[in-house]
């Protein structure tokens, strides 16, 4: 009788024993098809991370335009609020007395002065 028993936890051993043996050869398969997606896909990856110093240089690029541009804007616009001064200094200059027109022109040289200050 405790032949037959012990034969049985051995036949039990060996059918569990396959088992894992078989999920073992499974997840080598996985991981093997995973390796060989992984090698295949690894040539992309170094170029797109090779393209990234390019992509980070145009955009480098574009920014520099656009603060060219906005300088320009800018300059424009201080060009724009001169010529308006100048314009309400003459208007005002032409309708005021001449002891006023001495006080505005100090005022003006007063002003010119601090803006290049």
């Amino acid at each position: 009788m405790l032949i037959i028993f012990f034969t049985i936890i051995f036949l039990a051993e060996l059918v569990i024993t396959l088992e894992v043996i078989s999920y073992i050869r499974k997840a080598d398969r996985c991981v093997c098809s995973l390796n060989t997606q992984i090698v295949k896909t690894i040539p992309f990856v170094k170029q797109k991370f090779l393209s990234i110093p390019i992509a980070i240089n145009k955009i480098n690029l574009s920014l520099n335009k656009i603060e060219q541009k906005i300088a320009a804007k800018k300059n424009n616009y201080k060009v724009l609020i001169a010529k308006n001064i100048v314009t309400w200094a003459l208007l005002l200059a032409l309708n005021m007395s001449g002891k006023k027109i001495s006080s505005v022109v100090d005022l003006a040289f007063a002003i010119k002065d601090l803006v290049k200050a």
